[in-house]
């Protein structure tokens, strides 16, 4: 009975510990996107100024 008990409660915190894995791992793609197209957008932004000092 308490071994059974024990284990249930051991996989409910794999699973918790998962899902909060596989939420890190989601953050931190989304991060990395958004940093990838800002880090586009202020390029083109500095391309853009570039062109008008010049012109």
């Amino acid at each position: 009975m308490w071994s059974k008990q024990n284990h249930f409660s051991f996989s409910e915190a794999r699973k918790s510990e998962c899902h909060i894995n596989v939420r890190l791992a989601v953050l931190d793609y989304g991060m990395k996107i958004i940093m990838h197209l800002h880090l586009s957008f202020s390029h083109i932004e500095v391309r853009n100024q570039m062109k008008r000092a010049v012109l």
